[in-house]
């Protein structure tokens, strides 16, 4: 060593190997990981460095964070995420499932979505039609399972005859006991030389000068006209085709709850059908 001064490194400040520590300007140690500055400042800039795995860390201020290959795990909805892997669908909707979000399958020409309530949404028609039901004996006809979405319901008749001539009535229910009081409203009845007209209160009535062999063919409406009261209103009627003859009734009648039930009958419950066919639409 020539022309050196001031030096002052202590024989503490080297190692057993000979090796300069850091408290006297050295490293510490003998090897050295690829090219560059030796970083000693508080916050240096590190270029393409390769980190490893750490065990620990805040990444607050990170950025350029790649998606497409440095993201792992489902990215929770309370970030931004859909908490699912879910794979969107060609024509289907997404949908919540209250802790992550999903998709239904793609419907069909002509379907609308159907909710599902606290469940999956489903395509469906908005119109459903029942099965039909052959009006050839009982007393009463029940249609049941009416869902409780449904807002209209059409209740309608082919050919349909009864064993005596107490007129047909329509009456409502929730589940699936129809009620036989509350109803509010008339019918009415115009024939070739005669007419007539009627109150009823046990069932939506459907007042006709009737006779063994009538054969009704119409159609009555339930529609929902108070979600709130669960309050509902009908129109509607028959012609006959064995006579020149036609039959209107309206009304009004509030449930209890959702109506799952329609019953065709008669005023004196005792006439048998004996023809004819019956089914009713939902929407």
């Amino acid at each position: 060593m020539t022309q050196a001064s001031n030096i002052a490194i202590g024989s503490s400040q080297f190692n057993a190997s000979g090796v300069l520590q850091l408290l006297g300007g050295g490293t510490g140690v003998t090897t050295g990981t690829g090219s560059g500055s030796v970083v000693l400042n508080t916050s240096p800039t590190l270029v393409t460095p390769l980190l490893g795995t750490p065990t620990s860390g805040v990444a607050t201020n990170l950025t350029g964070l790649p998606l497409t290959t440095g993201v792992t795990g489902l990215l929770p909805v309370a970030n931004g995420g859909t908490n699912s892997t879910a794979t969107p669908t060609a024509g289907g909707v997404a949908y919540g499932t209250g802790t992550a979000y999903a998709i239904n399958s793609a419907g069909t020409a002509g379907q609308k979505l159907i909710s599902g309530v606290a469940g999956a949404p489903t395509w469906g028609s908005s119109v459903t039609s029942g099965t039909a039901v052959a009006s050839t004996s009982g007393t009463s006809i029940d249609f049941t399972g009416i869902p409780s979405w449904a807002k209209r319901v059409t209740v309608m008749l082919t050919g349909v005859s009864t064993s005596g001539i107490s007129e047909l009535t329509y009456r409502i229910g929730v589940g699936s006991t129809p009620d036989t009081t509350g109803y509010l409203g008339a019918s009415s009845f115009l024939a070739a030389g005669s007419s007539g007209t009627a109150n009823y209160t046990a069932g939506f009535g459907a007042y006709n000068s009737t006779t063994a062999a009538d054969l009704r063919n119409g159609a009555i409406i339930f529609a929902l006209q108070n979600s709130t009261t669960n309050t509902w209103v009908c129109s509607g009627g028959f012609g006959l085709s064995n006579n020149t003859e036609q039959v209107i009734t309206f009304g009004s009648k509030p449930l209890a709850g959702a109506l799952g039930v329609v019953r065709i009958t008669t005023v004196n419950g005792t006439d048998t059908f004996d023809a004819g066919s019956i089914n009713i639409m939902y929407e």
